[in-house]
């Protein structure tokens, strides 16, 4: 099973290049490939940035503070795969497939492969240019498709693949770590609404609000369904829609009324890490 993530650099690209490959961490990447460009980040750095400013018009590095609309420069993706389940060569080899697959032959994309953790992982850092002049756009449409393909590509090698993740586009770096770290509420309050649809007594979304009171929730309802805990008083409520895929009315009533085709907590305790995430 192979879980995807997104990050947008909008600056200090070069800083992401030597992270990627371990450059200026305790264990370097196990394994570094170049699609396009050179293997060695600050030789990638170059290229890419010839690249960029080329078709940008714009400087790849920013200095000082910026002025006006920002640009991203770079595309940092992250897959992670379930345990040990690949090897990392395995690993390295499903990401230039990935790669090739989204982005054809046309952009420079740096791929680093780490061992350093319980879950074998790689990054990807892909210019935000590509060679023929097409900027890169994250939104929807690329998050499905990137998705898509890398799904294809664990079906295809006989890995596990969860149909339906519950992230979206709308989380933030500071949201994700938050939640990497088991301190984001927003984290929990996704876990609570699991446990909730899956209850014999929750029939409605009226029953789920019910059942958030009880917990210590605020909720406002109308056309979304504001929530925040009770106890944080200088914090904003979070439209449920906000969460990720799953979460928005529609999608809550959806699973309340098919509670049976829902992952069981016990299958979701079998992952760890950002897979047990991924599927909640």
């Amino acid at each position: 099973m192979a879980v995807l993530r997104h990050f947008s650099i909008k600056n200090s690209p070069l800083a992401t290049l030597k992270y990627i490959t371990g450059e200026t961490k305790a264990q370097k990447a196990a394994i570094v490939t170049g699609i396009n460009c050179s293997d060695d980040p600050e030789s990638a750095y170059i290229e890419m940035k010839m690249c960029y400013e080329h078709y940008a018009g714009e400087k790849f590095h920013r200095v000082g503070k910026p002025t006006g609309k920002e640009h991203i420069k770079m595309h940092h993706y992250i897959i992670s795969f379930k345990d040990q389940e690949v090897t990392p060569q395995e690993a390295d080899r499903i990401a230039q497939e990935w790669a090739k697959a989204v982005f054809s032959d046309d952009f420079q994309i740096l791929i680093a492969t780490h061992t350093d953790t319980n879950n074998i992982h790689v990054h990807l850092a892909v210019n935000a240019f590509g060679m023929n002049g097409k900027r890169w756009l994250d939104n929807k449409s690329t998050v499905k498709l990137c998705r898509e393909k890398i799904n294809d590509i664990c079906r295809k090698k006989k890995l596990d693949v969860i149909e339906h993740s519950k992230w979206s586009t709308n989380q933030n770096y500071a949201e994700w770590l938050e939640r990497q770290n088991g301190t984001s509420w927003k984290q929990k309050l996704c876990d609570d609404i699991g446990r909730i649809v899956l209850m014999e007594n929750v029939r409605s979304i009226e029953d789920l609000i019910a059942e958030l009171v009880k917990l210590g929730y605020e909720v406002r309802s109308g056309k979304y369904l504001s929530v925040k805990p009770a106890q944080l008083k200088n914090h904003k409520a979070v439209r449920t829609l906000r969460l990720g895929d799953g979460y928005g009315l529609e999608e809550l009533q959806y699973r309340i009324e098919n509670k049976n085709r829902e992952m069981s907590l016990d299958k979701i305790l079998t992952y760890t890490g950002i897979q047990r995430e991924y599927a909640l």
